[in-house]
């Protein structure tokens, strides 16, 4: 049922950002279910022809998200559980499958001090946030759970070196006059010292969490913040990072 315009969308595309589709459909909070979701991508006119050009899509992801609900025939956040959460014990991460106590949960804010609240303090679905939030966002952790999806991803622990590799591989420039590249779901970069740097960062404007990777010094930083307007403007990781030295110890 993909119209003629949509058919030679690949996983690849999706994943890159290269589709061309728009990037949301609504609010996070909007009851939006997944069927409903595929559809207003799918009927929705391309914003840039497929594989011309990066634009970055949450509503892509999400459409990468039902393609491994169809496939995998298990919901989004039990696939993750089952294939990557339990397996590292990373007990405190997902959408509700943690039964997260809510006073454990961190309460963003604006800029102004005004108070927004948890996630879990907005509409969701039962089994987790709605489509357009679902598998782009949305999921909660702590630092010890991201540190071990960190070493993991050092590992053969829950994905091959094949497909480490295609991850990290720096498939599309992220724009021009910008000397970072986007592979599946991280960014490369090369840092000032000539070294390999793989991150991401994420936020709704009350929270923030940022991962800086550094692959030949081997070090990570991980940061979160419940006052994300004013995270980016306060720090960059790419300069805490220039006195790293070329080895460290472990």
């Amino acid at each position: 049922g993909v119209p003629r315009d949509k058919r030679k969308i690949t996983v690849h595309h999706l994943l890159t950002h290269m589709a061309g589709l728009r990037d949301e459909f609504g609010n996070d909070e909007d009851p939006m279910e997944r069927d409903e979701l595929m559809r207003l991508i799918l009927e929705s006119p391309l914003k840039r022809p497929i594989g011309q050009r990066y634009m970055y899509t949450n509503a892509g992801y999400s459409m990468l998200g039902a393609i491994i609900e169809k496939v995998s025939g298990m919901g989004y956040e039990a696939y993750l559980r089952d294939r990557f959460f339990d397996p590292l014990g990373m007990d405190d991460t997902g959408y509700v499958l943690p039964r997260f106590d809510k006073s454990r949960l961190a309460v963003g804010y604006a800029g102004n001090g005004r108070r927004w609240g948890t996630l879990l303090d907005y509409p969701w679905a039962d089994d987790g946030p709605y489509w357009n939030l679902r598998c782009n966002g949305g999921i909660l952790s702590t630092l010890d759970d991201m540190y071990a999806w960190h070493r993991a991803l050092e590992t053969d622990a829950v994905l091959t070196q094949e497909s480490r590799d295609l991850m990290f591989t720096p498939h599309v420039s992220e724009g021009p006059n910008i000397d970072t590249f986007y592979g599946y779901g991280w960014v490369s970069a090369t840092t000032v010292q000539g070294t390999k740097l793989i991150t991401h960062n994420g936020g709704n404007g009350f929270f923030f969490a940022d991962m800086y990777r550094y692959i030949d010094e081997g070090v990570c930083f991980i940061l979160f913040t419940n006052c994300g307007d004013t995270m980016g403007s306060t720090l960059d990781l790419r300069h805490m990072a220039r006195g790293l030295r070329t080895e460290l110890p472990d």
